[in-house]
């Protein structure tokens, strides 16, 4: 793949607790592959202004200049696949032939460990049972309830929506190309990494070999400490 700007190639566009940031932590060791400062920029959902002359500036600001002559320039933003109908249009606008991976996870299980992450990251309060979570989030996805009333940030109470992935990559499908996209899994993200990582590097068009001796570790698990004092200090 050749790169024609300092603007990423390759984005990891969701979803929440299915391995991106073990992904992208591995391809950042990758010689062919230069990355974002920070793993998720959330740029398109955050910061993307519609002026594309800045938004180009800001955007290529946020990658890493030593390795700006990489073949592949990525960032991932797992956010991204949720807040679809909000992202897609503006990557059609900036980068409108990036290669997109989306990483999905069985919804059930994924719901239960973006749960367990968000409340070992004190987002959710640590009395907050799983089904009270369910019962808010269904609340709020219903209409019946805002915010405020639920006690919870909007984004939290999103996640169960976010695990109905067809309507989102849909959405892709209609602002891009979609010989651009690839949907991979986490369950095989998991059996099997080393496959996992060569099919994605024939995707992006990187040196598939770097992988035949790589050591696979996980990253970004969820921590929970013994007592609410020691966890808020190892979080702090």
């Amino acid at each position: 793949m050749i790169r024609r700007s300092r603007l990423p190639d390759f984005i990891i566009g969701g979803t929440e607790k299915a391995g991106t940031t073990s992904v992208f932590d591995w391809l950042n060791t990758h010689p062919d592959v230069g990355t974002s400062l920070r793993k998720e920029t959330d740029f398109f959902r955050e910061q993307f202004t519609g002026d594309l002359a800045l938004d180009a500036r800001c955007y290529a600001a946020m990658f890493d200049p030593r390795r700006a002559a990489a073949q592949v320039l990525m960032e991932a933003s797992p956010g991204y696949l949720g807040e679809a109908r909000l992202v897609a249009p503006r990557m059609a606008d900036l980068v409108p032939r990036v290669k997109l991976l989306f990483i999905l996870r069985d919804p059930v299980v994924r719901f239960q460990s973006s749960y367990e992450f968000h409340r070992g990251r004190l987002n959710l309060p640590r009395n907050l049972s799983l089904s009270d979570y369910l019962s808010r989030c269904l609340a709020f996805d219903r209409g019946e309830s805002a915010p405020v009333q639920l006690g919870l940030d909007e984004w939290y109470l999103k996640v169960l929506r976010f695990g109905c992935y067809s309507e989102f990559i849909e959405v892709f499908f209609e602002e891009l190309p979609e010989a651009d996209f690839k949907v991979m899994f986490f369950e095989e993200l998991r059996e099997d990494p080393r496959a996992f990582m060569l099919e994605l590097s024939e995707f992006i068009g990187i040196d598939s070999r770097f992988w035949n001796d790589f050591r696979f570790r996980a990253s970004n698990t969820t921590f929970a400490g013994r007592t609410e004092w020691l966890h808020r200090l190892a979080l702090h």
